[in-house]
């Protein structure tokens, strides 16, 4: 239902913005922004990941 590749814009808790591209394939989890990238796991519970 999610895989695929998604853009994603966020506010983080010290009101900075950033945007970047998330990659959800099975439950696994890759992307990146400007200055990080991002490997892991999710889980979808009750629509919420």
């Amino acid at each position: 239902m999610y895989d695929g590749l998604w853009t994603v814009e966020f506010v983080a808790t010290i009101h900075r913005y950033g945007n970047g591209v998330l990659v959800f394939n099975q439950n696994r989890l890759l992307g990146g922004d400007a200055g990080y990238y991002y490997s892991g796991k999710y889980n979808i519970d009750d629509k919420k990941i």
